[in-house]
């Protein structure tokens, strides 16, 4: 399980008739605040840290950021309340925080509809 620790806001900016690298077919929505990416193999948070779902996505709260130590920390603080049923949460490399990046968009470079952007106003 990997967790979402980016602070994500704004409103994609892609080019028109893009073929996505990260499209919505290839992540599964397991109803519980994780998609699971069947390319990688990866369960991931749908919400950046400090957010979190009532009746929309990733709409209460505010997006958290952290250093490396108190991310790591925050990793061991969502283990402890086992998120989604799962107590194997961890940050993820380089490489696994890639696979998920939308290379076609920026502001935020990342598939929206799977990892909601609901904080725009902070």
């Amino acid at each position: 399980m990997v967790l979402v620790l980016i602070p994500m806001a704004g409103q994609a900016t892609c080019p028109p008739n893009l073929t996505l690298t990260t499209p919505d077919s290839r992540f599964t929505d397991n109803g519980d605040g994780t998609v699971s990416d069947e390319l990688t193999g990866l369960m991931w948070k749908q919400c950046s840290e400090g957010l979190s779902t009532t009746t929309t996505a990733c709409d209460t709260g505010g997006s958290a950021t952290y250093g490396w130590q108190s991310a790591l920390g925050q990793a061991w603080t969502v283990n402890g309340v086992g998120f989604a049923g799962n107590n194997d949460w961890r940050l993820p490399n380089l490489k696994e925080l890639a696979s998920i990046v939308e290379q076609g968009c920026h502001e935020p470079s990342i598939n929206e509809t799977l990892f909601p952007v609901a904080d725009r106003h902070g």
